[in-house]
């Protein structure tokens, strides 16, 4: 069977499917499409996560405008009942990386508190200031792997950053960095 990505929709897909969404729940918009182009920056154009900030502005009452949809975004962020399951992101690294698992976390770590992308040497000397982890050749692996399960993005200078702003602002949060 064929590998086939499912990405994110596309913006203005992402967009449309926002003003709908907000059509149908009839919530109150001063400038629906406004609104749409916010819920699909802030879900990175998941459909998963535009559904549910909608459902959050219906549920709660609130209107389709810019603050209250980056205030629902900000709440979902912390919320402990993790209703847009974000702590699968966390929970998963120890059954897929296995004894890699903390190298991953602390390349996440790093690439979500201090620098927005990070070269494979500035990789590799992170984790070799912070443990035993010496070795280059598994680190090219871990990071194509970790591309691969779309934590990570490599840019076109060779640097790699999170994928999705909304899962680096999530690990932020919840990793305390």
């Amino acid at each position: 069977m064929a590998r086939i990505e499912v990405a994110p929709l596309e913006l203005p897909d992402a967009e449309e499917l926002a003003v709908k969404l907000i059509e149908g729940e009839g919530l109150v918009s001063g400038d629906k499409a406004g609104a749409a182009a916010v819920i699909a920056t802030e879900a990175d154009c998941f459909p998963f996560y535009i559904h549910h900030i909608v459902r959050a502005l219906r549920v709660k009452g609130l209107a389709a405008e810019p603050q209250t949809i980056s205030d629902v975004v900000a709440a979902q962020l912390i919320d402990p009942n993790d209703p847009w399951e974000l702590l699968h992101y966390r929970e998963r690294i120890p059954i897929y990386y296995g004894a890699d698992a903390r190298a991953v976390i602390a390349i996440l770590d790093e690439l979500a508190a201090t620098r927005a992308s990070a070269s494979i040497n500035e990789l590799l000397s992170m984790l070799k200031a912070g443990s035993d982890f010496d070795d280059r050749e598994r680190l090219l692996r871990l990071l194509s792997l970790m591309e691969r399960d779309h934590y990570l993005l490599r840019h076109g200078d060779g640097t790699f950053g999170f994928r999705f702003p909304l899962i680096r602002r999530w690990w932020k949060i919840n990793r305390g960095l």
